[in-house]
């Protein structure tokens, strides 16, 4: 028999996956508590889960609201990920490890002071919080005015806050 948890379903019926992923990350069932789910987890279960879940999604939904117009004023002020080779300094507010054919590398997120956002390689034992300064060659995403790509990050100053 197929379990399908309540992340499932409501990323199947909204067909949201901001709404889904939301969901999934309070839930975060690990394969232990997955494993002690029962019939009341499978559909049958499902409206009960629904009426459960249902304050996390609006909550969600709410904050989405908020960094929706948030952004839009900033990119109404003009403010814009810049393109070439600029200076780059912020705050790092994720950090990823990646393996590759040329071995491990990290990348991160730094939000900048202005308020825009990159993602791209960050110096090894770099962790959340910590702050970079240095100068990347900056390329702005197509879809989002307020993000984009660094590569060949040359770093001139890293720490913790």
């Amino acid at each position: 028999m197929r379990v399908i948890t309540a992340a499932h379903t409501v990323g199947a019926i909204y067909r949201d996956d901001a709404l889904a992923l939301a969901v999934r990350e309070h839930c975060n069932p690990d394969p232990a508590t997955l494993a002690e789910y029962s019939d009341a987890h499978t559909v049958a279960g499902v409206p009960e889960d629904l009426d459960t879940l249902a304050p996390i999604l609006a909550a969600h939904r709410a904050k989405a609201e908020e960094r929706k117009a948030a952004d839009a004023a900033k990119v109404a002020q003009g403010i814009r990920c810049p393109s070439g080779r600029v200076p780059l300094a912020g705050e790092v507010v994720s950090v990823r490890e990646e393996s590759g054919q040329w071995g491990t590398t990290y990348k991160g997120l730094i939000v900048t002071a202005e308020g825009w956002k990159a993602w791209g390689s960050v110096p090894p034992g770099t962790v959340r919080g910590d702050r970079l300064s240095g100068v990347a060659t900056l390329s702005p995403s197509d879809s989002d005015a307020l993000f984009g790509f660094y590569s060949r990050p040359r770093w001139t100053e890293t720490g913790s806050k």
